[in-house]
């Protein structure tokens, strides 16, 4: 509802002003640094560390401060400065009006660009990642750099994250309104554009609207037309925008003002006539309105048209307040043209209120529980009023709630000036509650000064048709309820032998619904005040209430006589288990039940269950159903006679026993394990029922499942099957019955129902001494059960408590689904369909679909506690189709397909009814003629394929022959290039071919090119030849490119339509977010291959992507796959998710790996050096982790934690492969450069040649200053390294140059073949197992015949072990859509931290 903060910056008053204007005094008193400084954080706006701060203004050229470079600690201190003087919150946040103006300085100071690519460089945006509140404050940036920049693809983007899935993860005015608003500055808006003014003005003007705050300037700046900058011609909206604020304030005569100087600007608006009619003439209103609405008509054409707006709604008042012959039919008619257009927008629940107040004369009632709902949850002032007004029109009883709403509704109107809502507001508040003469004056006073007339009362409520608020719940509940609207309802819990009684006063909501109730107190109960609904029966229990000695708690001193409470409470009809309050229980009358039973030589006699000492004895006879047993004299008597722990009679006295039961049988119910006499029995005689019955009760979260026998069928007590006594004596509805039990049927029948029902097995298990009771903790496996149940109805009841029956319908298969498939736009498949449920009953597909989404199993509800029982193939294959499909729940009939799909339903589609058109078959015979078509390696290429390379070729080639790309995923050393190169050459003849590489492979495609494919014509993309290359392209040609190229000159590339596209190492483009991601996307090619080793290193984004540009749209957007696939997979380890996207991408991906292909390949071992530090190298580590989890966890900081710990560990893992990388003034040796030491010592004395890989680049440094000292050569490349001396580096090694190469991990994992060594030494382990696997790959690949060593340096107990133990789960993420196993994904910032913590 409608929200009163008095924290939101609505009208701005002198002492603000005047606060901003000293904060701006202060801060133009500030040295220039700290100034600069809050202009950049102004800048960054949402919370920031002063490392942040610190690493943007050391890329400031010049320095901000004194021509020199600000620390961190300098930073840190300008901080805290600043923060003492209140300039900065402890987030380092400026005040938001103080935030705009230091963007404005920075603007005018031509500073603000500069910032902001700073700001978007070091904390690039990403909607799709992260924590949500750092989503919506980074939202909530780039909208500012947005309207500063007078960007709109930067505000557009923020607003969908900030109004859509951000809204509830951060709770901010909205973004136009913080900017524009509160820090209103005339000059500087008006230096915008007007397209830009308007789009943050309609925002601004829509929120203070909605939640009656004003802005007094930006009023006044729409009243003064001769200053705005914006031209006359493009003035219209603005003047719509001030007439909506005049109407809400009441301020009609400037209402008709602004009408009379700007008539062209509110034609076909519904504005003159809202006027009219708010000024008492209703007729020349309509007249008014008709005029707009035929010129409104001429706009629209044939399409319905009516206002969709705040002056709809007042048109339509008009037409309801006049009334007239057609009146009515007209409102329905704008209503429904309002609904079917106006889906989503501000007042689109006012028009559906006003829709049930049309519909309420003829019984036909909207979903009343879902408008009131709606009411609750909408924050918007006028829904508010028009939604209580038709309640009220309707005869709706105001609920208190609701008029509290409306009088908070009022005072912020009366607080903001919104005079026209405060004097309705009052009026109907007046009319609801008599007692208001105050309000009711405040509404007289406000109709007189602003010469307008009331809403509340063009309506009625006594009127013929109107509903009452029972006939109202009738309507909406379908069914005749009783008057009653308040009632009394007993929960009970059974314990110690006893009936607990708690009684709860329920009310009836609008809906028909009972509430859950509140607890009454047994005083009130017992004084009987004020309670004029309860029932005859509530009265006979309430008057068993007594008074007792004071005890602790709520209704201390009263309490329930169970002689007399627990008999009235018999056949109550409000009675609930009080630990499952909507779980009904019945309560029977009963007797005490006595046991004949052989012992041995003898007979014991006992009661079935003590029968106390009191009047009444309950027994739970089911876990729904209670006996209560009022106990007379001759029971007593009884029991005096068998005591309480029973009698032992011999056998010898049988006949005199049998003698007793006969008198007792004509008043307790007998079981007897002896056949009783017919003879002088007072009993008749039935033939005993073995038929099992199975009662099922909501238990928690699931139910419970009990199975009995009830011999006497119907009536009688119910008993566990197969035990107990045969003989059996009862009463029922007055007269006594005997029957003798066939027990082993009874248990034969029991078992045979319980083979039946092999869910049970599954059930939670609660038999004890034979009872039989299960707990299902899944509703489903309920619903499982009740199918098991139906396939043997005839040997079983099935009995639900009252209200909780459900049913299953038969099974359902995909044979069962008739399909109909056409070809849609751009060759998309368009699916409908019926499922035939049964001879009188048909589902559309679509409906199908949307109840699967919803009941995520494969039980589908129906209605009324029915359900359909799909198949799970059926299942399965809907999911298929939910998940391949571009479905949502509503709206459109149809189910659209990806034309590559059609692979993955082939299933479907020969498994239904299926009836397709031309073009579906031209897709499923094109796909035919693909995987037959045999390729031919083309004769110019200059190498023989391997078996394995040949059928990547072929498969490559009939892709490309159907017109889809391929990603080409093979293991590292198996010659991808050379496939790629295979099939570049044999589409060569028809267009040219680009090349996308990163930039030190980009000289091995040209090295491989003019080795293996001599005929092409080889071009690399330079800065010279650009300009004049690109349109001489042709048949034969093959351009290479780097990623940084492509960035640079994408709108050069994206003009030439290639024959084949390659990216190479394409796991380049894994992050949609970048420009190379971006700038790879426009490009236009016939066939895009992209080749990878790695197409997932971190997370399923990744190959989103991938395929995003081999086939674009067959997984969808990026929403769509993560709530398919990525959340699933990653977060809840869906297997059956993980089975349906590897299904999909399966004939677009191929990989193999070394130990499937290549039997030839040398062996590889992997061996783990453990490194044991020294005593001094250890405590200097340790003083480092006891550090750094002080810096953490003391870190007031709660942005930047991430990237904090990452630091910390990026720390310790430098200190576990060398004390020098932290502090070249420290003095301790490194016992890892001692190890190397020791191997390489080993390795050259073999003749071996080795690799060498570290991440850290000073480590490497420091592994070439000893080897130099030790006269050992090497090679060595990093990222620095040129591309040609990389070349030069890699031959020489190759060559037999140098007995190591140092290479520094990330510049070492692409491109190279260094198969010289057969050693490979990874000096400190990375966070992915990929990468060093690509290292790794460098020299174990085609052409190494040797066995390769892969040895790994890790520090023993530090956290270089822990990150080790992290390397099979990554590997996890890499082969779980290729090898079928589970998927772990990102570490949290805690998951970090422990590392550290327990490293």
């Amino acid at each position: 509802m409608v929200s009163m903060a008095s924290s939101s910056p609505a009208t701005r008053s002198t002492a603000e002003n005047a606060r901003d204007s000293v904060d701006l005094q202060t801060v133009a008193a500030l040295p220039a640094g700290e100034q600069l400084l809050l202009q950049l954080i102004s800048v960054i706006y949402e919370p920031v560390s002063a490392a942040f701060l610190t690493k943007c203004l050391a890329a400031l050229d010049p320095p901000p401060v004194a021509n020199r470079r600000l620390g961190e600690g300098d930073v840190s201190e300008m901080v805290a400065r600043l923060r003492r003087k209140g300039l900065l919150n402890s987030k380092n946040q400026c005040p938001p009006v103080l935030a705009e103006q230091l963007t404005r300085q920075a603007v005018a100071n031509r500073r603000f660009r500069r910032f902001a690519a700073l700001v978007e460089k070091g904390a690039p945006v990403d909607y799709m990642h992260g924590k949500w509140v750092t989503r919506c404050w980074r939202a909530l940036r780039q909208f500012r750099i947005g309207v500063y920049a007078q960007d709109f693809d930067r505000l557009d983007e923020a607003l969908a994250l900030r109004e859509g899935s951000g809204r509830p993860h951060l709770h901010t005015d909205p973004p136009a309104v913080l900017v524009t608003a509160g820090a209103f500055d005339p000059v500087w808006f008006g230096s915008l554009p007007g397209s830009l003014q308007f789009f943050l003005l309609d925002q601004v003007i829509r929120h203070s609207l909605e939640r009656l705050l004003l802005y007094p300037e930006i009023i006044v700046y729409l009243e003064n037309t001769r200053a705005m900058t914006v031209p006359e011609d493009e003035q219209v909206p603005f003047h719509r925008l001030l007439a909506s604020c005049y109407l809400l304030q009441g301020r009609l005569a400037a209402l008709r003002a602004l009408l009379e100087r700007f008539p062209e600007s509110f034609a076909a608006s519904g504005f003159a006539g809202t006027v009219a009619f708010l000024g008492g003439d209703t007729d020349q209103a309509l007249h008014l309105y008709d005029q707009d609405l035929a010129q409104l008509q001429r706009y629209a054409g044939s399409e319905p048209s009516f206002f969709f707006g705040i002056t709809g709604l007042f048109c339509l008042f008009a037409l309801l307040a006049r009334d007239g012959e057609g009146d009515r039919d007209r409102v329905r008619q704008a209503v429904a043209t309002v609904l079917n257009r106006c889906n989503g927008c501000p007042e689109e629940l006012s028009f559906r209120f006003l829709d049930a107040v049309l519909r309420s004369p003829d019984e036909v009632m909207p979903d009343m529980l879902a408008l009131t709902e709606g009411l609750m949850a909408d924050e918007r002032c006028l829904t508010s009023l028009v939604a209580i007004m038709s309640l009220y029109w309707m005869g709706v009883d105001i609920p208190r709630d609701f008029q509290d709403i409306l009088r908070h509704l009022h005072d912020q109107a009366m607080r903001n000036d919104f005079l026209w809502v405060a004097m309705e507001s009052a009026e109907l508040l007046a009319t609801l509650d008599e007692s208001q003469t105050a309000m009711r004056q405040t509404a007289c006073d406000l109709a007189d000064r602003l010469d307008c007339r009331f809403l509340t009362n063009i309506i009625a409520p006594n009127a013929a048709w109107k509903q009452s608020l029972e006939e109202l719940i009738e309507v909406t509940r379908r069914m005749r309820e009783p008057e009653q609207t308040t009632r009394l309802c007993w929960l009970v819990e059974y314990r110690d032998g006893q009936l607990e009684l708690i009684p709860k006063e329920q009310r009836r909501s609008l809906t028909g619904e009972w509430t859950k109730g509140r607890t009454i107190a047994f005083k009130r109960l017992f004084l009987g005040r004020e309670i004029d609904y309860l029932s005859s029966q509530d009265r006979e229990i309430c008057a068993a209430l007594q008074q007792v000695e004071v005890r602790e708690g709520r209704n201390s001193g009263y309490a329930f006589d169970p002689g007399r409470a627990l008999p009235g409470l018999i056949g109550h009809p409000a009675v609930f288990l009080r630990r499952s309050p909507e779980t009904p229980v019945e309560i029977v009358a009963g007797e005490p039940e006595l046991v004949v039973e052989r012992r041995d030589e003898a007979l014991f006699i006992h009661f079935c269950q003590d029968i106390g000492e009191g009047e009444v004895a309950v027994w739970p006879e089911t876990a729904t159903r209670f006996r209560v047993i009022q106990i007379r004299d001759e029971h007593r008597r009884v029991a005096r006679i068998t005591g309480r722990d029973g009698l032992l009679v011999p056998m010898a006295a049988s006949r005199k026993v049998l003698a007793a039961i006969g008198n007792i049988a004509s008043f307790m119910t007998v079981h007897s394990s002896i056949e009783m006499p017919g003879e002088g029995l007072p009993a008749e005689a039935v033939d005993s029922d073995a038929t099992p019955h199975v009662h099922i009760i909501p238990y928690g979260s699931g139910f419970r499942i009990e199975m009995f026998v009830r011999p006497f069928t119907s009536g009688g007590p119910y008993l566990k099957p197969g035990a107990g006594v045969a003989n059996l004596v009862t009463e029922i509805d007055g007269r006594r019955y005997r029957t003798r039990r066939n027990l082993k049927l009874e248990e034969a029948r029991a078992r045979e129902i319980e083979e039946s029902c092999p869910m049970l097995d599954l059930a939670i298990d609660y038999e004890q001494e034979n009872r039989r009771e299960w707990h299902l903790v899944d509703p489903e496996e309920c619903l499982q059960v009740l199918l098991e149940i139906e396939e043997i109805r005839d040997r079983v009841i099935l009995e639900w408590p009252e209200g909780e029956k459900l049913a299953v319908r038969r099974q359902a298969g995909v044979n069962q689904l008739n399909l109909n498939i056409r070809t849609s736009q751009q060759d998309w498949f368009s699916l409908t369909g019926q499922l035939e449920i049964d001879q009188d009953e048909v589902m559309d597909l679509k409906t199908l679909l949307d109840k699967v989404r919803e009941s995520r199993s494969r039980f589908i509800p129906m209605g009324e506690g029915q359900f359909l029982a799909l198949t799970q193939e059926f299942r399965n294959r809907l999911e298929e189709l939910i998940l391949y499909g571009n479905s949502q729940p509503g709206g459109d009939r149809e189910v659209r397909i990806h034309p590559l799909a059609a692979i993955a339903l082939e299933e479907l589609t020969h498994e239904a009814q299926t009836t397709a058109d031309k073009g579906w078959r031209q897709r499923l015979q094109a796909i035919a003629d693909a995987q037959d078509l045999t390729p031919v390696v083309p004769s110019t290429l200059k190498a023989e394929l391997r078996d394995y390379q040949r059928e990547g070729f072929v498969w490559m080639s009939r892709l490309a022959h159907l017109g889809v790309g391929a990603c080409l995923a093979d293991d590292m050393g198996l010659g991808k290039t050379l496939q790629a190169i295979t099939v570049i050459l044999s589409l060569a003849h028809q267009g040219p071919t680009l090349v996308v590489a990163p930039t030190s492979v980009c000289l091995n495609w040209a090295t491989e090119v003019n080795r293996f494919a001599p005929t092409l014509n080889f071009h690399m993309f330079s800065e010279l030849n650009r300009d004049a290359l690109i349109p001489s392209l042709g048949k034969f040609d093959l351009l290479v490119t780097s990623y940084t190229l492509l960035q640079q000159e994408i709108e050069l590339l994206a003009q030439v339509q290639w024959q084949s596209i390659v990216l190479d190492e394409a796991q380049a483009i894994k992050n949609a977010a970048t420009k190379r991601s971006k700038a790879a996307m426009r490009l236009n090619g016939r066939f895009r291959l992209i080749t990878t080793g790695t197409p997932i290193e971190n997370h399923l984004g990744e190959l989103w992507n991938l395929f995003g540009f081999i086939n674009p749209g067959l997984l969808g957007t990026w929403k769509q796959f993560n709530r398919r696939f990525g959340i699933p997979i990653e977060k809840y380890h869906d297997r059956e998710a993980r089975r349906t996207l590897k299904k999909l991408i399966r004939p677009f991906m191929l990989r193999r790996i070394k130990s499937q292909v290549l039997e030839e390949l040398p062996p590889r071992t992997e061996i783990t050096l453990r490194v044991e530090m020294d005593p001094a190298e250890m405590r200097f580590y340790e003083a480092l982790r006891q550090q750094a989890i002080e810096n953490i966890e003391g870190s007031s900081e709660k942005t930047g934690r991430h990237l904090q710990i990452l630091a910390e560990i990026m720390r310790l893992r430098r200190a576990c492969c060398n004390p020098k990388l932290i502090s070249d003034q420290v003095d301790i040796a490194s016992s890892k450069l001692q190890v190397f030491a020791e191997v390489v010592e080993e390795l050259l004395g073999g003749g071996h040649k080795a690799l060498v890989f570290s991440q850290f680049t000073g480590h490497l440094a420091l592994i070439r200053a000893y080897l130099d000292e030790q006269g050992i050569s090497y090679k060595y490349l990093d990222g620095t390294t040129p591309a040609r001396e990389r070349q030069q580096q890699v031959e020489g090694f190759q060559a037999g140059e140098g007995d190591l190469f140092l290479i520094s991990l990330k510049a070492g994992g692409l491109g190279l073949n260094l198969t010289a060594a057969d050693y490979v030494i990874h000096m400190d382990p990375w966070w992915n197992p990929a990468v060093e696997d690509q290292a790794a790959d460098r020299a174990h690949r085609i052409g190494q015949k040797r066995p390769v060593t892969v040895y790994r340096l890790v520090t023993a107990n530090t956290i270089e072990e822990k990150i080790v133990r992290l390397h099979q789960e990554k590997r996890d993420l890499a082969n779980s859509l290729l090898e079928g196993a589970d998927v772990s994904t990102r570490i949290s910032a805690e998951e970090l931290l422990e590392l550290i913590r327990s490293a």
